[in-house]
């Protein structure tokens, strides 16, 4: 569903015995919906919407368990593998999954399938 582009309610729309009241109220209400429409027409952000983290690990050749600090108030319940890429930058899509646990402020993750003999780049998002 595509939003409407009407973002503002203007005082001319309403009869002229209400104009004198209305722009107390129009004002606080315009900025809520110009910022709403501006948020729902593709300008959500992970950090700034989702209570969660975004953790991007260099890690060497052969490791395939990873520690992450976990410092949100309340645990995390899923943790997503997004992008993975070799050391020389190139995307991989070998990583076969994802197996994570938390305890004591910290998530484990290990992933599986990895080319052992590089080092890669692995962007992970966990969510509360």
């Amino acid at each position: 569903m595509k939003i409407l582009s009407n973002r503002r309610i203007i005082l001319e729309d309403f009869p002229e015995e209400q104009r004198k009241w209305l722009p107390k109220l129009l004002s606080p209400l315009n900025q809520f919906l110009e910022s709403t429409y501006a948020a729902l027409n593709k300008n959500l952000t992970l950090e700034d919407n989702i209570r969660g983290k975004k953790f991007v690990f260099d890690i060497g050749a052969g490791t395939t368990t990873i520690e992450a600090k976990w410092d949100a108030p309340e645990r995390p319940s899923l943790v997503l593998l997004g992008q993975v890429t070799t050391e020389a930058g190139d995307a991989t899509a070998l990583v076969v999954g994802i197996i994570w646990t938390y305890a004591a402020g910290s998530v484990s993750i290990t992933l599986t399938g990895l080319d052992a003999g590089l080092g890669h780049k692995v962007n992970i998002i966990g969510i509360v």
